[in-house]
């Protein structure tokens, strides 16, 4: 045998033996092996779609959240929304308390409300106050 035989030879038996240890290490076969690298880097692909798509609905959020004002950042978590529900609760609850007393106000001079009863000047402090840090973010 001539040494190109030999060597030839010495390669096949090293890949079959590589083969064999492949399967007695994994249970599959290098063609499967190969085979679930593929499906694996095809599911990887997948989830990094997925990220992305997740990363740009939170991006999205925040743009609602501030008004397009300027992103608080992701590693603020869900703050900038939980910040946007307390604000609204408070406007709904100083709603509710101007719609109890509102046979109580004087709506005759414009914009501005004369009343004698306190929680509806509270009512419109509150009011006045979210509304100006919705136009003033991080006032």
């Amino acid at each position: 045998m001539d040494e190109a035989c030999v060597a030839e030879m010495k390669a096949n038996a090293s890949l079959i033996a590589e083969a064999g240890t492949v399967l007695h290490e994994t249970g599959l076969t290098p063609r499967q092996l190969a085979d679930l690298v593929a499906r694996l880097k095809l599911e990887a692909q997948g989830h990094a779609q997925e990220a992305r798509t997740a990363n740009a609905t939170i991006a999205e959020i925040y743009q609602v959240c501030t008004g397009s004002t300027g992103e608080p950042g992701n590693w603020n978590g869900a703050e900038p929304v939980r910040q946007l529900a307390e604000e609204r609760a408070e406007l709904l609850e100083a709603l509710r308390i101007f719609v109890a007393h509102a046979d109580e106000v004087d709506l005759g001079g414009g914009d501005a409300v004369v009343t004698t009863c306190e929680s509806l000047q509270s009512a419109r402090a509150a009011i006045a106050n979210a509304t100006q840090q919705r136009k003033e973010p991080g006032a």
